[in-house]
């Protein structure tokens, strides 16, 4: 109603496919009332809309099930500030004193910062670190969530709590410093039909931007780790391969890895800037309306 009264595009931008998730990854039945009510909301968005973006680069294929022309469809993913770095905080001084601790020892730092919930799968990575039979390798978990308890527990279960540790959340604006410590960054999902219109994890630019190689655990479309060389990409949940990627990523040596995190950075700055996706988001939303002349500028 407030675009047409105003003559405005209407944009419709999706994050996360909504009840989708609900139904596939929380069990939520299509036929709750509430369930149906969002299905009836997002299929009139979809048809109504003059431009649907989004971060998910297969999302059209839901999409057009549900309503939507394919020509409306833009692919806009998730970008990053790049000078954000410089505007980083330092770590609490317990956190960084353990690192320095750890790195100090001649360990290799594989991390994960962010949340420790159902979506990123940490439970395989701690598995992959017992395979892999070497005390000098080191994961390190920054962040909380409700599975936090759990994965301590399965620490214990494993005898690794000389080769895990667990460092509290801290500020968005600390998470480069804590990056800065590290060997290698971990990001791992679970394996979903869910995940087949794609994802678009921000931790995976943070850790890019830090020019960190990256394991990949991960199975969608958009594998810009493959895409970039800026690590290893393999299977989710499953430790064996984990394990093979922290052993080959050791196994290469510091000046490999540094070079393989450069390629990564060097792909982020060219490719996920938000300056680049802002001009990328106005081409397609006004490319067939016409711009006003200071976004076209």
């Amino acid at each position: 109603m407030l675009a047409k009264k105003y003559g405005a595009r209407l944009v419709f931008e999706v994050r996360d496919l909504w009840p989708l998730t609900l139904i596939e990854l929380g069990g939520a039945s299509p036929r709750q009332p509430f369930i149906r009510l969002m299905q009836w909301s997002e299929d009139y968005a979809y048809k109504v809309a003059d431009k649907v973006v989004s971060v998910l680069p297969r999302a059209a294929d839901y999409m057009q099930c549900h309503g939507m022309a394919l020509e409306k469809f833009l692919y806009v993913p998730n970008g990053i500030e790049l000078s954000a770095a410089e505007y980083c905080e330092e770590l609490p001084e317990a956190h960084k004193q353990k690192l320095l601790e750890l790195k100090a020892s001649g360990k290799l730092l594989v991390g994960y910062a962010g949340k420790v919930g159902l979506s990123n799968v940490l439970g395989p990575l701690l598995e992959a670190i017992a395979g892999c039979d070497d005390d000098s390798i080191h994961a390190i978990i920054l962040g909380d969530g409700e599975l936090l308890p759990q994965l301590q527990e399965q620490v214990k279960r494993l005898n690794l709590e000389c080769q895990v540790t667990f460092l509290e959340a801290v500020s968005r604006k600390q998470v480069a410093d804590f990056l800065k410590h590290l060997d290698v960054a971990y990001v791992g999902y679970q394996r979903q039909p869910l995940y087949r219109f794609g994802v678009s994890p921000t931790k995976v630019n943070d850790y890019m931007l830090a020019a960190l190689p990256i394991i990949y655990a991960v199975d969608a479309p958009g594998n810009v780790v493959a895409e970039s060389g800026a690590g290893i990409t393999c299977l989710p949940e499953n430790n064996l391969a984990i394990r093979d990627a922290i052993l080959e990523l050791r196994n290469m040596g510091s000046d490999a890895r540094q070079a393989m995190g450069n390629r990564g950075k060097k792909w982020l700055v060219e490719n996920r800037d938000y300056a680049v996706l802002a001009k990328r988001f106005l081409d397609g939303v006004c490319a067939d309306h016409g711009a006003p002349p200071l976004l076209a500028q």
